[in-house]
């Protein structure tokens, strides 16, 4: 993770792209072999998994900002603490650096670039107000751009800039907690939809095994395999709409 790290998008490093590409392509064979019945046809069918990279990576992207403003909540916490102490701010977020390597790796996010914040101000005599507006201009999140602005602002005009941080780090505080409470409650109805959505499959590998002949039709001729297509083009239409649907956001 570079310094510049834009949270808006995502690129695979190394071992993630091997493994989701590995996975996406066995996924994709199985699934080709269940509804086509036919090894070059999956070994083909197997390489679709290429279009799913946009989710995958969509999904790792929305992890690494609740991560980010997880941690960033954290520091929130420790500079309120460092300003109630009377301390600068400059002083106050090297404390909140030590603060978040004592919580999170020293490779998760906000602790890399607090690291690299700190080292500009300490050798670069950067402006940490400039810096920290960078960083939230990258991190894609309104809170944190938020808080950002109102620092600027009190920093510029005068104002009390412990009640700004104690505030925003509550309501941020807050904002986790209902998206807690929402995951929650969606989690057992993501279930039943994933549930749902493998049982066509599960009941066409049953029959496989179990009555072969039942299923010949649908894979020796050409209205079978429109069928199939349809079937299959049909599962997968109802998994990105459930999860859609319960991709709740505030």
């Amino acid at each position: 993770m570079t310094d510049r790290t834009d949270y808006n998008t995502y690129r695979l490093h190394g071992k993630e792209a091997v493994l989701f590409f590995s996975c996406g392509y066995a996924g994709g064979f199985f699934l080709m072999m269940v509804f086509y019945n036919d090894v070059l046809l999956a070994a083909a069918g197997g390489l679709a998994c290429i279009f799913f990279l946009p989710v995958y990576k969509e999904h790792l992207c929305q992890k690494r900002k609740q991560l980010l403003e997880a941690q960033f909540r954290d520091f929130l916490y420790a500079v309120a603490s460092s300003a109630a102490a009377g301390r600068q701010l400059d002083r106050a977020l090297r404390d909140a650096e030590q603060t978040l390597r004592a919580i999170y790796p020293a490779e998760s996010p906000l602790c890399v670039e607090l690291a690299a914040l700190n080292r500009a101000v300490r050798e670069e005599h950067g402006d940490e107000g400039a810096l920290l507006a960078d960083l939230a201009e990258r991190s894609g999140s309104d809170d944190i751009r938020d808080f950002v602005d109102i620092y600027i602002l009190c920093r510029r005009l005068g104002g009390d800039m412990e009640a700004v941080i104690s505030n925003t780090s509550k309501t941020m505080a807050e904002k986790m907690a209902i998206r807690r409470e929402i995951r929650t409650l969606t989690a057992q109805k993501q279930l039943e939809g994933r549930i749902i959505s493998v049982m066509p499959v599960l009941v066409i590998m049953g029959l496989n095994v179990f009555s072969p002949e039942y299923l010949e039709v649908l894979y020796t001729t050409a209205a079978g395999r429109v069928i199939m297509t349809v079937a299959l083009a049909g599962i997968a239409a109802a998994f990105i709409m459930t999860q859609k649907l319960l991709d709740i956001r505030i």
